[in-house]
């Protein structure tokens, strides 16, 4: 995937393919594994999150591996905290805790959803020149509660 395209976690990716066979997410834990995909993808990262943790790493970002056969192997094999990226398509943060993952990255996903927000209603002001798809807004109280304010 190129920078700036989170793609949908859930989908099967032609070039990668599954990363453990059987794995339904079809899983690109090629990010260490130099854009390998299959068994011999995720020995690659496997051995490259062992030069980082012996190079002094704290954890393991292995970005989209998170189809529950694929952490779960890679947690097995990795001696160190793994941490994942996920997105729509994505199992839920415990389902994720309970295979071993450690931290849970959503990266740029919430922004995106939210800029998202900003198009819908401006396409709507824009087309039909209402404003409903602003009717969930945050009231200012509740935006200066956030800020602490």
């Amino acid at each position: 995937m190129e920078q700036g395209d989170r793609g949908s976690v859930g989908r099967d990716e032609p070039a990668l393919g599954p990363v453990v066979e059987g794995d339904r997410n079809g899983d690109q834990a090629a990010a260490l594994a130099g854009g390998r995909a299959g068994h011999r993808g995720v020995d690659l990262t496997l051995e490259r999150a062992a030069a980082f943790l012996a190079a002094g790493a704290d954890g393991i970002f292995v970005s989209g591996a998170v189809g529950p056969r694929t952490v779960k192997f890679l947690v097995e094999g990795i001696c160190g905290p793994l941490n994942v990226m996920a997105g729509p398509g994505a199992p839920p943060v415990a389902e994720l805790a309970a295979l071993g993952v450690a931290r849970v990255n959503v990266g740029s996903g919430i922004a995106q959803a939210a800029h998202a927000v900003v198009r819908r209603a401006a396409r709507e002001l824009l087309d039909a020149g209402t404003y409903e798809s602003s009717a969930d807004g945050l009231d200012y109280g509740e935006l200066n509660a956030l800020l602490g304010r």
